[in-house]
């Protein structure tokens, strides 16, 4: 007796169409300060994206719309180091 052969099955059929990811709500994130610390130690709060100033000190999350602002300006805006901005 021969044993047929199953067909494989294209699995490009077998996948359903995924939707697009979805981004978290950034006023939903909870930052645990005690993740983060500066040069000295010392934690890092989370501050609201409307806090952030040339003054300001934290962390802000914020969604890629809230961001291009931050992103499309050339100039870095913390007087922290940040690898990868040369205006230090």
């Amino acid at each position: 007796m021969q044993k047929k052969k199953k067909k494989k099955k294209d699995k490009k059929q077998n996948k359903t169409p995924s939707a697009p990811p979805v981004a978290p709500d950034p006023s939903t994130i909870q930052l645990n300060p005690a993740h983060f610390i500066d040069d000295e130690r010392d934690q890092v709060e989370q501050i609201p994206l409307a806090q952030v100033t040339a003054d300001s000190r934290g962390l802000a999350v914020a969604s890629l719309s809230e961001a291009l602002p931050y992103l499309r300006e050339p100039k870095n805006i913390s007087s922290d180091f940040c690898p990868g901005f040369d205006d230090h």
